[in-house]
């Protein structure tokens, strides 16, 4: 599977070469795509701080729906992320599933916040 670099809501090329990613337990190639220049890197970070202002000046149940759509998505996937964070880090199973849960639980959390934030 290939991948280019994504930015700013677009796929493209990467600038900077092909690379391979190993998965550290068993040394073989899990994923291979196109690395960022430093300039598509400087593009994706001013892309980034754009959205953070787009994002803050949306409604909070805008937000909260955004997040709760979010966790949804994470549920039904879980398993696959899982399984790709530890091909990715040679993370054992219970510890991959253990980042999912802390990724569902950061959401819960961002809710409750924007929730106080604006109450």
């Amino acid at each position: 599977m290939a991948y280019g670099v994504y930015i700013d809501g677009k796929w493209s090329d990467g600038a900077a070469g092909w690379f391979e990613k190993t998965d550290p337990a068993t040394g073989e190639t899990s994923w291979d795509g196109e690395a960022a220049s430093e300039g598509q890197v400087a593009s994706a970070a001013h892309a980034a701080r754009s959205a953070l202002h787009d994002w803050s000046a949306r409604p909070q149940h805008d937000r909260t729906r955004i997040l709760e759509a979010y966790a949804i998505a994470l549920a039904e996937r879980g398993d696959r992320i899982a399984e790709a964070i530890g091909r990715d880090m040679g993370k054992t199973r219970w510890e991959a599933e253990s980042e999912v849960g802390a990724m569902k639980a950061k959401i819960a959390i961002s809710i409750e916040a924007q929730v106080e934030r604006a109450g």
